[in-house]
């Protein structure tokens, strides 16, 4: 998911890691930063 290419999210990444954690997804959440690549094995 991007989070800093468009103006109309009004809340930062912290907002949404945050929830998904309360949601239980915590462990499977992985933040990239821009230009990182991540396997899809």
């Amino acid at each position: 998911m991007r989070y800093d290419d468009y103006r109309v999210f009004g809340s930062p990444l912290s907002d949404f890691v945050d929830q998904a954690k309360d949601s239980g997804f915590g462990a499977v959440l992985r933040t990239v930063r821009r230009g990182d690549t991540v396997p899809l094995d």
